[in-house]
């Protein structure tokens, strides 16, 4: 895992000048049905002041309309600032020269960024999917010379993106797509999918065209020094304008120690760095704007080499712990949600080694916790289950072979109970010596008598 230098030092310095307003831009305010205090209204700005997205009228934006493909090449033409030449001829039948989109999408046949549906057909009125967006944003940002890179921390094995959907996005969108979200230029539709074929609005391309132009043209300036406060600012532009500022804090021994980063919707990033004696980096602690964070700790071994690195984080009130090795490959994980805990441990090629999920019940006054073990086809070759309850502890061993159940009392004196697979009765021992057969009711009996439980009905214990 490499260590960063920082959320925006990493945003590549690809455009040096910065672009007027364009002439005749429209005013925001002048449409009435745009809510300021709804999600899209910052993108939704950005466009139409620099003249990069128009209303349906003078008063109407409609957010919520769905992009058809003819729209969003408009956008991007608008934003490369260049036309097509004369020269240039489109083999699509269904673009005729009288529509307002002919130059926008002759400029995107000239430039390679983007292709018709067929030899014969563009499609312009074709409503543009998820997947398509991305792949003519990354065509896009080639033909300009822009790089579209991860604006994360460097951590990409925690922080990549994988869809519960991605079989259902097109090979050739395949790399575009997953090149956008690690960018964090799209993101998913919510519980892990990406949806591909899905429709977007106005709305969300302009969101997405924003994050496009942050993640490709931001620039950051040589930073002022103030050595009494021992700290740099610094300012950020885009293509367009300044957009936010970054202010570096600095200890006695000139560590870099903190970063608050702050942009146009007013709000706080904050990294933080701790040190051990050798100047190796030991935590990282990022927090956004709504006070979520995230933590990475890192451990070195007695050659003060690295060795391995956790990720803490919290996400919808679950906590959730990573540890990845020192080549970056997840060794474990870990999440936490009100009474239960699930641990699992992972193979180096990503398959399931151990799982274990405990349960924590205060009122009742017991734990229960149950571990499985994996052979290296992800077959399950051992169940361990745990219960505490009352200063006893009860572990059961389950295997193909053989059943085991062994009680363990406060005083450390055990009573064990054995059964194979193909046997109908059930060997004990306990730590006094003694031994003795016993049925299978006659068994669990013993067993919940000991641990103190009262059950009726109880069940046979023969493992099937």
């Amino acid at each position: 895992m490499k260590k960063t230098t920082g959320i925006l030092l990493a945003i590549c310095m690809l455009c040096g000048a910065l672009m007027m307003l364009p002439v005749g831009a429209a005013e925001i305010g002048s449409f009435t049905d745009l809510d300021e205090n709804e999600w899209y209204y910052p993108g939704i700005s950005y466009m139409v002041q620099n003249g990069l997205m128009v209303g349906e009228s003078d008063t109407i934006f409609a957010p919520d309309k769905k992009l058809t493909r003819a729209m969003f090449v408009a956008m991007l033409s608008r934003l490369s600032d260049e036309t097509p030449s004369d020269e240039t001829e489109l083999p699509f039948a269904d673009v005729l020269t009288d529509e307002w989109y002919y130059d926008h999408i002759r400029w995107a046949y000239e430039n390679k960024v983007v292709a018709g549906y067929t030899e014969k057909e563009f499609a312009p009125e074709e409503l543009v999917t998820r997947e398509q967006m991305c792949l003519i944003a990354v065509n896009f940002a080639k033909h300009m010379g822009y790089e579209i890179v991860d604006q994360r921390t460097g951590t990409s094995v925690f922080w990549k993106n994988v869809f519960i959907d991605e079989e259902d996005i097109s090979n050739w969108a395949y790399d575009a797509v997953y090149a956008c979200a690690d960018a964090g230029i799209v993101s998913g539709t919510g519980a892990g999918a990406f949806e591909p074929q899905g429709k977007s609005t106005r709305a969300e391309a302009a969101s997405l065209l924003r994050r496009l132009i942050r993640s490709t043209t931001t620039t950051i300036d040589d930073g002022v020094a103030n050595a009494e406060q021992k700290t740099i600012t610094y300012t950020i532009k885009d293509k367009f304008a300044n957009y936010a500022t970054r202010v570096d804090t600095f200890d006695e021994n000139d560590k870099w120690i903190k970063s608050e980063y702050s942009n146009d919707l007013q709000f706080t990033s904050v990294i933080e760095y701790t040190y051990n004696a050798d100047g190796d980096v030991v935590t990282e602690k990022y927090q956004d704007s709504k006070k979520e964070s995230y933590t990475i700790t890192y451990q070195y071994d007695d050659e003060k080499a690295l060795a391995s690195s956790t990720v803490s984080f919290t996400e919808d009130g679950i906590e959730y712990e990573l540890v990845y090795d020192q080549d970056g490959i997840l060794v474990s994980s870990k999440d936490s949600y009100e009474n239960t805990t699930t641990y699992t441990e992972y193979n180096a090629d990503g398959t399931m080694k151990l799982t274990k999920l405990t349960y924590v019940d205060k009122e009742e006054g017991y734990t229960y916790s149950i571990e499985s073990q994996f052979d290296d086809q992800e077959e399950v070759t051992q169940v361990i289950t745990t219960l505490l309850y009352d200063g006893r502890t009860m572990e059961t061993t389950m295997s193909a072979e053989e059943l085991t159940i062994k009680i363990t009392l406060e005083d450390d004196s055990w009573y064990l109970y054995e059964q194979d697979a193909e046997a109908e009765t059930v060997s004990y021992t306990d730590s006094q010596g003694t031994t003795k057969t016993l049925t299978g009711e006659e068994a669990a009996q013993e067993i919940l008598e000991k641990m103190g439980v009262d059950v009726p009905n109880i069940p046979d214990i023969p493992l099937e």
